[in-house]
């Protein structure tokens, strides 16, 4: 890539390049599916606060 070529591609420096990419990588990510495991221990731990705080 030519300075020119840059300067024509709208002189993104490289900051502003990786939050570009990281806004369509997330944009086209979906919500992560949790095993069934994980599921139950972080229901158990919430269960085990609840009786903690009544």
């Amino acid at each position: 890539m030519t300075r020119d070529s840059w300067a024509d591609g709208g002189s993104k420096d490289l900051n502003a390049r990786v939050k570009e990419y990281l806004r369509d990588l997330m944009k086209d990510a979906g919500p992560i599916e949790l095993p069934l495991e994980a599921k139950k221990e972080m229901a158990a731990i919430i269960k085990q606060a609840d009786e903690k705080l009544c």
